[in-house]
């Protein structure tokens, strides 16, 4: 749309159009974002959870165990928790958040296992801090399959 005006003199002006210009705006802005996501797929951010040494925990029964795999991926960190008897494959019991700005508590060794019949509770150091009074710690009960 074109928006014509006089001026003091009487003679018109054309202001331009308005919305080809907007439309172009909005054409090369897009360009541009889909250009910076496909740098970011092909050459930036690594895209996968960075996971680390599974760790074994041996339950009452001997033949039976807990593989914890922790990943990390960008500020966020998190656990797996498996189940295995004997050398069956593992089952999945369940996932978990890890640590807060991708802090790594399993890898750290800053966890405690308790096991309660057919439950197993994990704790860990969500938040670890100089302070005793200020280091989080978040905990979860998973159960065992019969």
């Amino acid at each position: 749309m074109e928006i014509m005006t006089n001026n003091e003199n009487g003679t018109s002006v054309t202001l331009g159009n308005h919305s080809d210009k907007f439309a172009f705006r909005q054409k090369a802005l897009t360009a541009v974002l889909g250009c910076l996501v496909v740098l970011l797929a092909f050459c930036g951010c690594d895209s996968e959870r960075e996971y680390y040494d599974d760790i074994y925990i041996p339950l009452q029964d001997a033949s039976e165990q807990l593989i914890i795999k922790e990943w990390r991926f960008l500020l966020g960190s998190g656990i797996e928790v498996y189940y295995q008897k004997n050398d069956d494959n593992p089952i999945l019991l369940g996932k978990a958040t890890g640590g807060d700005d991708g802090f790594c508590p399993f890898k750290e060794s800053l966890y405690e296992f308790t096991q309660d019949g057919d439950s197993v509770t994990i704790k860990w150091c969500f938040n670890p801090s100089e302070s005793k009074d200020k280091t989080t710690w978040k905990s979860k009960t998973f159960k065992l399959p019969q």
